[in-house]
């Protein structure tokens, strides 16, 4: 006697797997239509994204003009950080001339009404040259 099982190994398959067809074109020359449409559609896309983001440059002027003009309040400001910076070097320089006059001073006191120099002696308006102390 001939049993038949059902549902174990020996059961029979269901009907095969379908695979996917592909795109049949009639002629060769509707898939060339079809792709030459396509490209033409990104073509245009593309040119149409580019003249947005590519406007058209003005013209530059050979003038004076191509800086832009300083409003009134900072001209001002620009001209007395100018001179604020010129007050700033003279002092620099008459503080350097004060220090030499100084130095100088120290080094050679003056004269006498008799022609002889004091020697070791300054005069009471004068200050003693500062003596310079390194650490090393």
């Amino acid at each position: 006697m001939e049993r038949k099982q059902m549902g174990g190994p020996l059961a029979p398959k269901a009907a095969p797997a379908r695979r996917k067809k592909g795109k049949h074109f009639l002629a060769k020359n509707e898939a060339l239509e079809l792709a030459a449409s396509i490209a033409g559609a990104q073509e245009q896309k593309a040119l149409r994204k580019a003249e947005k983001h590519h406007q058209a440059q003005p013209h530059h002027r050979n003038t004076d003009d191509e800086k832009p003009r300083l409003s009134n309040s900072k001209l001002k400001i620009k001209e007395t950080k100018a001179l604020l910076a010129a007050q700033r070097a003279r002092s620099k320089k008459d503080k350097a001339k004060k220090r030499k006059r100084r130095s100088q001073d120290a080094t050679f006191p003056p004269d006498d009404n008799d022609g002889h120099a004091r020697v070791g002696l300054l005069s009471a308006t004068t200050k003693p040259a500062r003596k310079k102390v390194s650490f090393a």
